[in-house]
């Protein structure tokens, strides 16, 4: 599926948004998880929340390789944005199928147990509750970075006159 273009502007900029929003929102819910009460409560929300800043990740990915085929002159700061990229895509991936097996995992104790969990099972499900914190953590890491490279490759030269790509500029930072 190919989408170059949504109300007539390049469709990259607003599909990164869903990953930009959506997976730090649900590493932060992650955070709550260690609470078992709480678990129940957010875990499929954080599932959903996931899964469509993974879907949106996909979407940016396949409309950001759309929008460099357009770009005249093909820069080592977009190679490295791209490349960012997919990583992105891959960890956020990763925190989705953690998420998912965490709530699996937890609909299954749910089902063959009487209401008490055990302490290996328990055990088990803080382990999966800090794999699922890590890897979200590591994928809101990598959108940031994802982001910053995108925005530095959009929005150095601007307002300078320069239609160059900044290489050598000052970032002013």
């Amino acid at each position: 599926m190919e989408i170059n273009s949504l109300f007539g502007v390049p469709a990259h900029p607003l599909f990164v948004h869903l990953p930009v929003v959506l997976t730090p929102l649900a590493a932060l819910t992650a955070l709550v998880m260690f609470r078992t009460r709480w678990r129940k409560s957010f875990l499929w929300v954080t599932v959903a929340l996931s899964g469509v800043a993974l879907l949106g990740a996909q979407l940016a990915v396949g409309s950001g390789e759309q929008l460099e085929e357009s770009v005249e002159s093909e820069s080592q700061a977009l190679e490295l944005h791209a490349d960012l990229g997919e990583a992105t895509r891959t960890l956020i991936a990763v925190f989705f199928l953690v998420t998912l097996a965490l709530a699996v995992y937890d609909l299954i104790l749910a089902r063959r147990s009487d209401g008490k969990t055990s302490a290996p099972n328990r055990q088990i499900a803080t382990v999966m509750t800090a794999a699922m914190v890590l890897s979200g953590t590591f994928a809101t890491v990598w959108v940031v970075r994802t982001g910053h490279q995108g925005a530095e490759i959009t929005w150095k030269n601007v307002g300078t006159g320069s239609g160059e790509s900044g290489e050598s500029g000052e970032s002013g930072e």
